[in-house]
């Protein structure tokens, strides 16, 4: 991340931590959340699978089946939008910053039982603070 930031690469960073139902590559219930690649279903859109006829067979095959929620189509629209705009410009949009140290901030998508929620904040977790000083 320092040679981009020194290099004046413009870096975005995200964070998805989302309570997904199944894990999308294990096919099982998930017991800790997002699971690894789940945020390229949300780029693919993957909620409105179910909503194209000549794709509803496939159903069975994405997260075993389950009913996509409210939140999960918001998430979807959140990740394609960014994505998009993202591939078109070289940016996202306004509501995510641009990456900076020393705060690792980072655009963080959650959920809550009805809602895809937004926020700005530092990614610099517990985790992360133990292996950044821990190679310091």
């Amino acid at each position: 991340m320092e040679k981009c930031y020194d290099s004046h690469i413009d870096v975005y960073m995200y964070h998805l931590d989302i309570e997904m139902p199944i894990d999308w590559l294990l096919q099982t219930p998930s017991p800790y959340g997002t699971g690894h690649a789940n945020d390229i279903l949300f780029m693919l859109g993957y909620p409105y699978v179910l909503d194209l006829p000549y794709l509803r067979e496939y159903w069975p095959y994405h997260l075993c089946g389950t009913n996509p929620s409210p939140w999960q189509y918001e998430t979807a629209d959140i990740m394609v939008r960014q994505w998009s705009q993202f591939i078109k410009t070289g940016k996202p949009f306004d509501n995510w910053s641009q990456f900076e140290l020393p705060n690792f901030d980072s655009f963080y998508i959650t959920n809550n039982a009805t809602n895809a929620l937004l926020e700005m904040k530092s990614g610099l977790d517990e985790n992360m603070k133990f292996w950044i000083n821990k190679y310091n």
